[in-house]
């Protein structure tokens, strides 16, 4: 007896049929792949928070961001590094020079060794490589951090600048003085106190998801790749600045005019700028060591209220 097979209608059909049920599947894919990649993120901050928390037990302060000078006058390291011992990477710690500045050539080797809980599993190029060119024209080998301090919280409000207040990692200081903040400085409490946040995919600067050329930055005399995002770098701070993105005619370039406009997150990653990949908002690190999602939407006087530490601001509930 002949056997029966397959019509080319019917074998169109089936491949039809899958077709639609893949399509359906991989949103839900996605999504569940993000939802792990959050979550993941989400645990790195959580192990940041205990880090800090333990380095503040041991010398009774928190580490500094911004400039931080050595004695010598040279810049020291990002906050990343002096937490080191409490995140599980002592070995790394103990190959970084303290007594010179964080680019020196003694500290070229740790700039590679970045722990993978610096990085956000979401962010394209995040905890991976890159090549930067130094003052001398030789290529040295770098990592970027996922994660910032919130340095700043300032605002211009109705054309004045306003300071609404102390950040705990504390950057400098308007008498130029170096401090070290202490949790008691927290007078807002500690859950109300932000530490830290998102500025994911710096392995490129981006703005509006469009990476921009490795080159100086118009007007601020800054290089992608240096202090900015190298994980050692001092500039690891960031604030809630309004910004705006301007175009400019003739080249097509695009740049951030600070302080105007009204866009504060997931807009950019230059200057640190709080940026991540989960869609709608950032991850963020309070004092306390609870992580909290930060949404696009937030009102622009929580987020320099939630900034600053001691502006007898509290905001009550989830953000």
């Amino acid at each position: 007896m002949r056997r029966a097979g397959f019509t080319l209608v019917e074998l169109l059909v089936v491949i039809a049929i899958i077709g639609v049920l893949i399509a359906l599947l991989l949103p839900a894919v996605q999504q569940a792949r993000e939802a792990a990649r959050r979550m993941s993120c989400q645990n790195n901050m959580k192990q940041l928070g205990l880090a800090l928390h333990n380095y503040h037990d041991t010398f009774k302060v928190l580490p500094r961001g911004g400039h931080p000078d050595l004695p010598n006058g040279l810049d020291a390291c990002s906050p990343h590094v002096a937490i080191l011992p409490f995140l599980e990477g002592k070995n790394i710690y103990d190959l970084y020079n303290f007594d010179e500045s964080w680019d020196h050539s003694s500290n070229l080797q740790v700039k590679n060794m970045m722990p993978s809980a610096y990085a956000c599993p979401s962010g394209p190029g995040d905890g991976e490589t890159y090549d930067f060119e130094n003052s001398d024209g030789d290529i040295e080998q770098r990592k970027a951090t996922s994660y910032v301090y919130v340095g700043d919280a300032s605002e211009r409000v109705d054309g004045s600048f306003v300071n609404f207040g102390q950040t705990l990692v504390s950057c400098t200081p308007p008498d130029g003085k170096i401090r070290y903040r202490k949790f008691r400085d927290a007078l807002d409490g500690l859950s109300n106190s932000l530490f830290m946040v998102e500025s994911a995919g710096r392995s490129r600067w981006l703005i509006d998801g469009e990476a921009q050329p490795a080159d100086r930055l118009p007007g601020r005399g800054y290089y992608w790749g240096n202090e900015w995002e190298c994980w050692t770098g001092p500039i690891a701070h960031t604030g809630f600045v309004a910004t705006a993105v301007t175009t400019d005619p003739s080249t097509g370039e695009k740049n951030l005019s600070l302080f105007v406009g009204s866009r504060r997150m997931n807009f950019s990653n230059r200057y640190g700028r709080p940026y991540s990949f989960h869609p709608g908002g950032v991850m963020s690190l309070f004092a306390d060591g609870s992580v909290h999602f930060l949404t696009e939407s937030m009102d622009v006087y929580t987020l320099q209220y939630l900034a600053a530490c001691d502006d007898g601001q509290t905001i009550p509930g989830e953000f």
